[in-house]
């Protein structure tokens, strides 16, 4: 079974014009691999109640560095937000 993720923005509590928005991979599905324990609406990097918001938005894709690399070593496919989801 292949695990996705799609893109989800972070907005932060005091959001100022000069600071930059994260996009994160949030998991389609749930994920058990090793230690990493992720439910599915969670982002990769932690889970979803540690954000303020997050939000999908057409035309983004992950950025968020620790997603990326979790994705990697654990064979999640990321996909971009064009894509349908699973």
């Amino acid at each position: 079974m292949t695990i996705t993720a799609h893109p989800e923005t972070a907005y932060h509590l005091r959001q100022g014009p000069n600071m930059r928005n994260n996009d994160h991979a949030v998991l389609d599905q749930d994920l058990t691999s090793g230690r990493l324990r992720r439910k599915a609406g969670d982002a990769l990097c932690k889970p979803r109640r540690a954000f303020w918001g997050l939000e999908r938005q057409r035309g983004r894709v992950v950025d968020c560095p620790r997603c990326v690399e979790l994705a990697e070593r654990h064979g999640v496919t990321l996909l971009d937000s064009k894509e349908p989801r699973a």
